[in-house]
């Protein structure tokens, strides 16, 4: 989970950095659903990292992007100021936050597509 902790990391430490800055209540819902999607997504990933590769199957995409998805729908909120104004250093952690599940949704397709070559490779 090298790859995807890196930017779950990002992605958390953002929205802790938000969390410590001045919210109106919906933010801090948002920020905090945030959170608790990103855990959930660090729970999902390491279930599926101690299977081996040509078990792993589409499964993946659906479990790992459901958590990704509300990261994505909140943080986009949050930058358009739907809750609220957020400030240049908010919204830094924000794209932060929006850019890393980007590359979470593209690292994940990649995983599945691997896993897809090793079924067919053992299968």
């Amino acid at each position: 989970m090298n790859t995807l902790g890196y930017y779950i990391d990002i992605i958390i430490e953002s929205a802790q950095a938000l969390l410590h800055s001045t919210l109106t209540e919906k933010q801090t819902q948002f920020v905090k659903t945030i959170i608790a999607n990103a855990e959930r997504f660090i729970h999902i990933a390491t279930e599926f990292e101690s299977l081996p590769l040509e078990k792993v199957s589409a499964d993946l995409r659906h479990e790992l992007g459901n958590p990704l998805t509300p990261i994505y729908g909140y943080a986009e909120l949050l930058k358009v100021g739907m809750m609220g104004d957020v400030d240049s250093e908010q919204q830094a952690h924000v794209i932060r936050i929006l850019d890393s599940t980007a590359a979470l949704r593209v690292l994940v397709d990649h995983l599945v597509a691997k896993a897809r070559e090793a079924a067919n490779k053992s299968g």
